[in-house]
């Protein structure tokens, strides 16, 4: 994956049986949250899963995330802020490319278990 603009380096544990990674980003992208669990759900600025690495202040909307399973396959889902829902997308190819599933919304898929 190319450098990002918030230019925050992404960090992931050694991958086990399985290994979901949430990065989640302002709409400004000037903040970054990472969260790694053992599920996967939407987050917002109030809710938090188990696991949490790191949080930056300041992060009011939460647009993206994504779970990479142990069979390499990932999952995107992008949180829409003016309905409060989770838009799940397919499955995709744990290559690190940037996809753009509606306006305003990044899924960043990351390969698992990768620093």
């Amino acid at each position: 994956m190319g450098k990002a603009s918030y230019s925050e380096e992404l960090r992931f544990a050694a991958a086990s049986a399985l290994l979901v990674v949430m990065v989640c980003v302002s709409p400004n992208e000037g903040n970054l949250r990472q969260d790694r669990a053992k599920h996967s759900h939407c987050l917002d600025n109030r809710n938090f899963s188990d696991n949490l690495l790191f949080e930056v202040p300041a992060v009011s909307n939460i647009h993206c995330s994504v779970s990479c399973f142990s069979d390499q396959s990932c999952e995107a889902f992008t949180y829409i802020p003016t309905s409060a829902t989770c838009q799940g997308h397919s499955s995709v190819p744990t290559s690190a490319s940037p996809s753009f599933p509606s306006p305003g919304a990044k899924t960043f898929v990351l390969p698992e278990g990768k620093t």
